[in-house]
């Protein structure tokens, strides 16, 4: 509805323009049509039902030492029965961001949660690592889901993240907050200011594709049967 009466009012503002331009004389019309191209595009764009359904509301990314810590706030298009579904989907994790190159579960520790190894590839300008996570996942009640990195099996020293799911009439609100110490190396001088600007990517990647996820109902075939690798190429959908 929102997007609806938006685009009325951006074919109104088209509308006025063209009015004015009847009243030009032909040497003030180039000029005239740039400015008006560029107002419609900048109104236009700048609804955020039209670059994407999804709509940021916060995103914070900060460290203290060696701790980084992340906040994301992002409205989607898609109920949360849906969102939690996708979140929960454990052996289809690498469906959420393109730099998750292998994951899996493995075995339970406690009977409850559920243990989730993800392997991750990435670079950030020259620099490329790759890094292992096994967390421990738990489902605290009817929309939060809590992860603890298991720092033995991890390059993580220590790292928690919370996700949190609210209704927003038939859209959700999904918040998300974590700490991590990563057990990497982390190049001096610009290594920790990049390593934010590419959390704030990464981030921002996996919130939309849980979205596209959520809406698309699509399932894509496990890269591993049994714990067994897969070596076919799996498909995606997002």
């Amino acid at each position: 509805m929102r997007t609806q009466l938006y685009v009325k009012a951006v074919l109104l503002l088209i509308d006025y323009i063209s009015r004015l331009f009847s009243q030009m004389d032909n040497s003030s019309i180039c000029t005239g049509w740039l400015t008006a191209v560029s107002l419609v595009l900048l109104v236009f764009l700048g609804h955020p039902g039209v670059l994407g359904a999804a709509e940021l509301i916060g995103l914070e990314v900060d460290h203290a030492g060696k701790t980084y810590r992340v906040r994301l706030e992002m409205e989607l298009d898609a109920t949360t029965d849906r969102v939690h579904a996708v979140l929960t989907d454990y052996r289809q994790i690498h469906r959420l961001n393109p730099a998750i190159v292998e994951s899996y579960l493995l075995p339970s520790p406690d009977g409850i949660s559920a243990r989730v190894y993800t392997r991750m590839e990435s670079c950030v300008l020259f620099y490329c690592t790759g890094f292992s996570r096994v967390e421990d996942v738990r489902q605290r009640g009817p929309g939060e889901i809590t992860a603890v990195i298991v720092p033995g099996l991890s390059d993580f020293k220590s790292g928690t993240a919370v996700w949190r799911i609210h209704a927003s009439g038939n859209r959700s609100r999904l918040v998300y907050e974590a700490s991590m110490q990563p057990d990497l190396f982390i190049p001096p001088l610009l290594g920790s200011y990049l390593l934010k600007q590419k959390l704030r990517d990464e981030l921002l990647v996996s919130f939309k594709r849980i979205e596209c996820c959520a809406k698309s109902r699509l399932r894509v075939s496990d890269h591993r049967v049994d714990g067994e690798p897969n070596p076919a190429q799996r498909p995606r959908v997002c």
